[in-house]
């Protein structure tokens, strides 16, 4: 028999659905811990959780939104089009316009969701002395010459 979900998780799903699919936000109410670096990282793991996945996918269906919905509505939003505002007849008429801004929300979308998305450029700063005296301990390691 499946395990259930503990107390933390089962908020963890609730407050995921609730605050927009944010993993972090949902972990930082529903654990204890304020530090943000913490919760995206709790957050990854929970998200990698096959029964917390479940969960969520059950509760989303719950709601109406599937995966099919899902596509559809994406599918809608790469085809925007703009509407166009006839000030003399005050009418708003649609166009074949293509609303770029709306698509390219909707592309950033698809790409976060298939994990399509470039990766980061990380930066390093390192702080400390390094002693001159084990320079050549660390060229013998790394070259394989004689310290």
């Amino acid at each position: 028999m499946a395990k259930r979900l503990t107390e933390k998780q089962t908020k963890f799903t609730d407050e995921f659905i609730k605050n927009g699919q944010n993993g972090t936000q949902a972990v930082l109410k529903a654990y204890d811990t304020d530090d943000e670096q913490s919760a995206a990282s709790l957050a990854y793991k929970n998200l990698n959780n096959p029964k917390i996945a479940e969960a969520i996918k059950n509760a989303l269906s719950k709601k109406g939104i599937t995966t099919e919905k899902i596509a559809e509505i994406i599918s809608d939003g790469l085809e925007a089009t703009k509407s166009v505002t006839d000030q003399k007849a005050g009418t708003i008429n649609d166009s074949d316009i293509p609303d770029h801004l709306v698509r390219h929300k909707f592309l950033s979308t698809v790409i976060e969701i298939t994990g399509a998305k470039a990766p980061t450029k990380h930066e390093h700063n390192f702080r400390g002395v390094l002693a001159v005296d084990k320079l050549s301990e660390i060229n013998a390691r790394i070259f394989g010459a004689k310290a």
